[in-house]
């Protein structure tokens, strides 16, 4: 192996141990000491690939965000070839039950990516100034600054605008408000048991601890994400 891949293995190799150790314990817990350990390496070694503990905290968010969207990718194509027949719903349920697969996996990991995003949100509430070393280039709303490219959120923006938000404008017409509410519960229905583990068995009774039962689940809420609306005056 040339030195060049070798160098690229060993930046793999650390880079797998700190998914891992993330994954287990939350991106709180990702000293440059422990996973130099994780990954039977020198801490030298480790700042060799990586610089310093941002830069590897930066490439772990790259990596699970690759992740996901390969998680969403291959799911889809795997229910669109074993199952020809299959239409959008089909392969929605089948990208997000893989994607909330992935979550239970690793929910340290999870926790660590939705605790980064709410501290970035801390600064937005109120009109507060973007975050240092994030300048502010225009608001989306009056007081808010916009999401810098850092943020994770790449891969539910991608799951979003291209399996979710053409699906369900096709299954609900025009009314984008109705459209927007839905993709807004549909979210917050799949994603929130990876957050909420275990209270999602303590606290509402909902055991999605095994395959089964998330895809049985997954598959309950994107179809009632997809229910025609109630005609207006019945109840």
């Amino acid at each position: 192996m040339a030195p060049n891949d070798a160098g690229l293995a060993t930046r793999e190799r650390i880079l797998d141990a700190a998914m891992a150790l993330a994954g287990r314990e939350g991106m709180a817990r990702l000293t440059t000491r422990r996973v130099a350990g994780e990954a039977g390496v020198n801490v030298g070694l480790l700042h060799y690939h990586f610089g310093s503990k941002d830069d590897l905290v930066r490439a772990v968010l790259e990596r699970w965000q690759a992740d996901i969207r390969e998680v969403l990718d291959r799911a889809a194509r795997t229910a669109a070839e074993e199952r020809p027949a299959a239409g959008d719903e089909e392969i929605l349920v089948a990208a997000l039950g893989a994607c909330l697969d992935y979550s239970f996996a690793r929910p340290g990991l999870v926790f660590g990516v939705a605790g980064m995003i709410v501290s970035d949100m801390e600064g937005r509430v109120g009109g507060g100034a973007a975050p240092e070393g994030r300048p502010d280039d225009g608001a989306t709303s009056p007081g808010i600054p916009p999401f810098p490219p850092a943020l994770p959120i790449g891969p539910l923006q991608y799951v979003l605008q291209g399996r979710i938000l053409p699906l369900l404008r096709s299954r609900l017409g025009g009314d984008e408000v109705l459209v927007s509410r839905r993709a807004l519960q549909l979210f917050a229905s799949v994603f929130h048991p990876a957050l909420f583990t275990p209270l999602t068995s303590l606290v509402f009774g909902l055991d999605l601890s095994d395959k089964a039962s998330r895809d049985a689940y997954v598959r309950g809420v994107v179809a009632n994400a997809l229910a025609p609306p109630r005609p207006k005056g019945r109840p």
